[in-house]
């Protein structure tokens, strides 16, 4: 979890840095961000919303049984269990409701 709490951390503070609306899923596949080049483990998928002032991020293993989010209204981290073998939910919006999901 705390691999999933820092990925979903750097892409979200990443993607508030942009001045525009921008969805960036990131799967088995490495992209550069910041200079540096980051890859998420394998079949572990992250999504991640931003606007210049807010941001959502949704992290999960496809062979997991939860998923992790967070958002920029609120600190906490946020799961919710979902079924092995399907990926996780994406974060299509920068105000994505967690209100549905348990507080960690």
């Amino acid at each position: 979890m705390k691999r999933t709490v820092k990925m979903i951390a750097l892409v979200a503070t990443l993607l508030m840095a942009t001045s525009s609306f921008a969805m960036m899923s990131l799967t088995d596949t490495s992209t550069v961000i910041g200079g540096g080049t980051f890859k998420p483990s394998t079949k572990v998928k992250l999504t991640s919303t931003a606007t210049s002032s807010a941001y959502s991020a949704i992290s999960g293993h496809e062979q997991g049984d939860k998923e992790f989010g967070t958002n920029n209204v609120d600190p906490k981290i946020y799961a919710k269990a979902k079924a092995k073998g399907v990926a996780a939910t994406d974060c299509n919006t920068e105000a994505f409701d967690f209100s549905t999901w348990t507080s960690q």
